[in-house]
């Protein structure tokens, strides 16, 4: 008897990469002959799922003829950027938003300030004017960034957090575009304890007139300068990962600066600070100064210049 074997089935690869292709070829066309908003792709970023629904429905139809599989996919495309350009022009465009914040003071005789950026720069200096005022704050910023306050008050201790929060998911940041400007000014009045926690942002921090107790810091992949205060018993930890930062001790003070380094870059001003051992460093005149600072710098990958 005489056996015939049946062609094996070729296996079908998936072609969800070709179609995304096609799809932002079409788009891109439409867009350089004038069809399209300018900002289309800022707005179809907000699609981004659909790339995920394609390769679900490629993965769920891999049983299927290339004949049956390839239409479905199509007419999956065809109907998701026929709703995407449908309601692509109802988006909100790169408008800026401008917020004006400001925490009354009270009655409080300290403050807690935790302050959280992601991907922005920060200014901040003392409050002259306004007295009445514990924080007064200027944000400039795309609309899908929303600037989060909270406050709390207990037995004259006052709470207050500063927050940029994404009303999307997806980081818009990386198509480029993305403001977020903070200029905080803070009250020489009372005692503060000032926590910074930064992700890609640029920094210049005036706090030589504040009234610091406590100064924590918790950067990643910034740049900036922080200028000191001159408060006595200045507690200040800074920690530090793939950032450029420069310290400035006021000439009015003196400091122990204790370090932790890994794969960083030390610069350290010789006129004003001794090598004590190899990972601390001491003010020169620091057992007679009347205002001692005390840092400790924690850093991996980073740069610092101390000043």
């Amino acid at each position: 008897m005489q056996h015939t074997e049946s062609p094996r089935p070729v296996r079908r690869g998936s072609v969800t990469g070709a179609l995304i292709l096609i799809v932002v070829g079409f788009i891109w066309l439409l867009h350089n002959l004038g069809y399209l908003p300018g900002d289309i792709w800022y707005n179809l970023w907000r699609f981004w799922p659909v790339i995920l629904i394609l390769l679900g429905a490629d993965i769920a139809l891999r049983g299927f003829p290339i004949w049956f599989a390839l239409p479905v996919l199509i007419l999956v495309v065809v109907v998701v950027v026929g709703a995407v350009l449908l309601v692509a022009p109802t988006f909100p465009t790169k408008e800026m938003i401008t917020d004006d914040l400001s925490q009354d003071l009270g009655a409080l005789t300290q403050a807690h300030i935790l302050m959280e950026l992601d991907n922005g720069t920060l200014h901040l200096e003392r409050l002259d004017e306004k007295p009445h005022l514990l924080m007064k704050g200027h944000f400039i910023h795309n609309r899908n960034i929303f600037i989060q306050q909270e406050f709390t008050e207990s037995s004259g201790l006052g709470n207050l957090t500063l927050a940029d929060r994404y009303e999307a998911f997806f980081p818009f940041f990386f198509l480029g575009g993305m403001r977020n400007d903070w200029t905080v000014e803070l009250t020489p009045r009372i005692a503060l304890q000032l926590e910074f926690d930064g992700s890609d942002c640029r920094l210049d921090l005036n706090l030589s007139d504040l009234a610091l107790k406590t100064f924590a810091v918790e950067l990643d992949d910034c740049t900036g300068k922080v200028e000191m205060p001159a408060s006595d018993k200045l507690d200040a930890s800074l920690n530090l990962d793939e950032t450029e930062l420069t310290v400035i001790v006021p000439a009015n003070a003196a400091a122990r600066v204790r370090l932790e380094l890994d794969d960083t870059e030390l610069t350290v001003d010789s006129s004003r600070f001794d090598r004590i051992s190899g990972d601390e460093y001491l003010s020169q005149g620091y057992d007679e100064a009347e205002t001692r600072l005390d840092l400790m710098l924690t850093a991996t990958h980073s740069s610092i210049s101390i000043q």
